[in-house]
Parts: structure tokens; C-alpha cells; sequence
């Protein structure tokens, strides 16, 4: 039986700027993780984001913050709070993590700035990893999805800027 946190929409819209989330390596690390990939030169083999063509610099930068926050809510509560919580009680915590990690992979795949649905899945195992040790909590999970959100649509802001695709740790293979 996994417990069921009662955390406010309130609590969770001010997750990505309490300390007690952000002072956290598994916060952190990966965002530093994402911050270096994106700063390193690439190379031919390197798996890359292209700035989707349909999506302006102005768009990306009008939604960073607001749109951002409510994805981060939006996606964490569901996908974590309802499938994880719920598939871990029905199925036990490694099953009701893979399979809400692959729901949540597969939905999106889509156009402008988003993840694949492999990228979007290994970023569900993480944040439904975080979920699952912090006693079903969502505070954390919401926070490092806004600043993954952010630092990711930061990079294709700089990467329009220099009109080339920034290296992202693995979200579009190109061949």
C-alpha cells in the first residue's frame, strides 16, 4: 500500500523555489548533468534537439516561466500522483513505476519543444524514482520537472540565437 500525500496546489506551485527541493543532489545533479551536455561542443555522432521551426524565439520565451510551472504541476500530479501512486498500490513499485514512466514517454511525442517519448521515459523512471523515495511526496519531482523544462527551452533560446542544434542529453537522435 503506497500512502497518499496531501500536498496543495499552493505547495506544489512554490516546489521549484524552496530550498529544502533545490539543496538536494538528486535535484540538482541531473540539472548540472543537463546544463554540461548542453555547453559541450558537438561532435558528428552526438545525439541532438533541433528548434522546432514552428515555434518562435518569442513563444519559447513568453512560456518559459508560467507555462512551464503548469506543466510541471500538471504532468507530476497525474503522472506521478495518480498512475505512479495508483499502479505501485495495484502492481508494486517497479511495475507501477515502469509502466507510468511508459505511459508518460509515450505522451510526448509531439511537435516544438518536446521531449521523445525514450527521453520523456527515462525522465518519468527518474522523477517517479524521487516520487517513490520521497514517501510518495510530489514536491520534488515538480521542481526539477520545471528547472528541466526551463534549462531545456533556455538552450533552444541559445540555440536559436547561434542557428544550430545544442546537444541535450539524448533528445532527438539525428542521422
Amino acid at each position: 500500500s503506497t500512502p497518499a500525500p496531501m500536498e496543495s496546489a499552493q505547495a506544489l506551485a512554490l516546489a521549484p523555489f524552496q530550498w529544502r527541493h533545490l539543496s538536494r543532489p538528486t535535484f540538482y545533479v541531473p540539472l548540472l548533468a543537463l546544463t554540461l551536455a548542453s555547453l559541450a561542443p558537438r561532435t558528428a555522432e552526438a545525439y541532438v534537439y533541433a528548434p522546432d521551426a514552428s515555434i518562435t524565439r518569442d513563444e519559447l520565451a513568453a512560456g518559459i516561466v508560467l507555462q512551464y510551472e503548469m506543466v510541471a504541476i500538471g504532468e507530476e500530479a497525474f503522472f506521478r500522483g495518480v498512475l505512479n501512486n495508483s499502479l505501485s498500490h495495484a502492481f508494486g513499485e517497479t511495475w507501477g513505476l515502469a509502466t507510468s514512466s511508459v505511459v508518460f514517454g509515450l505522451s510526448h511525442e509531439g511537435q516544438g519543444n518536446q521531449a521523445t517519448p525514450l527521453s520523456a521515459t527515462v525522465f518519468g523512471l527518474y522523477a517517479g524514482y524521487l516520487h517513490q523515495r520521497n514517501a510518495y511526496e510530489l514536491g520534488e519531482s515538480v521542481a526539477l520537472h520545471y528547472w528541466w523544462n526551463v534549462l531545456s527551452a533556455l538552450n533552444l533560446l541559445r540555440a536559436r540565437e547561434a542557428r544550430r542544434p545544442v546537444p541535450i542529453l539524448a533528445l532527438r537522435l539525428r542521422f
